[in-house]
């Protein structure tokens, strides 16, 4: 998998450092980013970077 095109949310996590470790390409993402629990936040964030998300 092409690291270029992948979007890790909640990159601070457990399973996001993981992934990041995994992917060091990987966009990312954080709750100070971005909160998957508040929808205006989510609908807010600029995903014109992002290809795909996991």
């Amino acid at each position: 998998m092409n690291s270029n095109n992948i979007f890790i949310v909640g990159a601070n996590g457990q399973l996001g450092r993981a992934l990041r470790q995994q992917y060091p390409e990987a966009q990312f993402t954080n709750i100070d980013e971005m909160d998957i629990t508040d929808r205006q936040s989510v609908e807010s964030f600029d995903t014109s970077q992002e290809d795909q998300s996991i």
